[in-house]
């Protein structure tokens, strides 16, 4: 088996993540999931496989290795290491990428990672089921992706665990939505106002009881006003049938 130098420090309790491609070129979406994956996962570091040549693509569409390496790593910048490595090790496909890496690097732990965008093709890849068990396989959902990870093959075989990365956009409001919750926040403010606050109902409902406790009293001191009155002029007219004291004496 003939050695090959790694691209960054390995050894046992290492994770790298593994992140293979053409580059033809190199984007913002590959450092993307680079660095959501390192961060959600703790990667101690990832490593961009450039492949020499894609199984799946004509030869005449690649630019030549080396500039598609000078680009990956200005686009990476310090969040991920390039390597041509598989051409170092004389592989073509993936499967065969990742057994030569646990081979010669076999304390390391390895995790594949892709963008989901390439789970539509993943199915096509070499004993893509293979990989699956060589390695965890963690998948990135990519800004803007459509995609239904749940119709990939890897997916319905093996399930999912989590999901990283940005979660789908959700629908935008139909404009009569939007209308028909205006018009029902603006009836909800019209019953406030008429309903009133409790403080205020607890206000009006204190003056309103002081007010007829008033009323009543007024009641009560018309009903004593008017006894008093009657008592007086009882008191002041005589008897029928009796003179006054004055005659009696006489």
């Amino acid at each position: 088996m003939m050695w090959v130098k790694p691209p960054g420090p390995i050894g046992p309790h290492l994770t790298i993540g593994l992140l293979g491609g053409s580059f033809n070129p190199a984007h913002e979406g590959h450092r993307y999931v680079s660095e959501v994956a390192k961060k959600a996962l703790g990667l101690s570091a990832v490593w961009w496989l450039v492949t020499p040549g894609n199984p799946l693509k004509r030869a005449s569409e690649l630019a030549e290795l080396l500039t598609r390496m000078a680009f990956a790593a200005e686009i990476a910048g310090r969040g991920a290491r390039i390597t041509d490595i598989e051409s170092r090790l004389g592989t073509r496909y993936t499967v065969d990428t990742v057994r030569a890496l646990r081979r010669r690097f076999p304390r390391t732990r390895f995790v594949w990672l892709m963008g989901s965008d390439n789970l539509a093709g993943f199915g096509r890849w070499k004993d893509w089921a293979v990989l699956a068990r060589l390695l965890p396989i963690v998948v990135v959902r990519r800004p803007g992706s459509a995609l239904d990870t749940l119709k990939s093959p890897l997916i319905r075989r093996y399930g999912q665990a989590r999901r990283l990365g940005a979660p789908r956009s959700s629908r935008p409001e139909s404009q009569e939505s939007t209308r028909q919750k205006a018009c029902q926040e603006n009836h909800r403010e019209e019953d406030r106002r008429e309903e009133g606050s409790p403080e205020e109902n607890h206000e009006a409902a204190r003056e309103e009881g002081g007010s007829e406790e008033g009323r009543e009293a007024a009641r009560e001191e018309e009903v004593r006003r008017q006894g008093a009155q009657t008592a007086r002029s009882q008191a002041a007219r005589p008897e029928k049938g009796r003179a006054p004291a004055e005659s009696r004496a006489a």
